[in-house]
């Protein structure tokens, strides 16, 4: 077991794994639980399934909140993405990084 983690691939692999689980985790959690952090650089919303990134008045804050079905993000916000949209990518180069197997290392030729 332990000669499959050789490599940086490999390990890489499994980083984008957690990182896929742990987006997705929050996708499902958004339907039903609002979030938001805010810090003196930004506020991170998360809310019916998208994650929304905006300017922040410099408090830091963190708080959740009930989501009430078909309220939508009322706020404007400069970046607003899907969850689906970070958590696919992250899916899919985990899958290639931990099931393509590495390159066989060519022999060097010593003059």
């Amino acid at each position: 077991m332990g000669e499959f983690f050789k490599g940086w691939r490999r390990k890489t692999g499994i980083v984008t794994l957690v990182m896929a689980l742990l987006s997705g985790s929050l996708w499902m959690r958004s339907y039903r639980w609002g979030e938001y952090i805010a810090c003196p650089v930004a506020r991170i919303d998360s809310e019916e399934g998208s994650i929304s990134f905006s300017r922040s008045n410099g408090e830091l804050v963190w708080g959740t909140f009930a989501v009430s079905p078909g309220r939508g993000l009322s706020k404007h916000f400069d970046i607003e993405s899907p969850y689906s949209c970070i958590t696919t990518p992250l899916i899919f180069l985990s899958a290639y990084l931990l099931l393509v197997k590495p390159r066989p290392k060519k022999p060097t030729e010593s003059t």
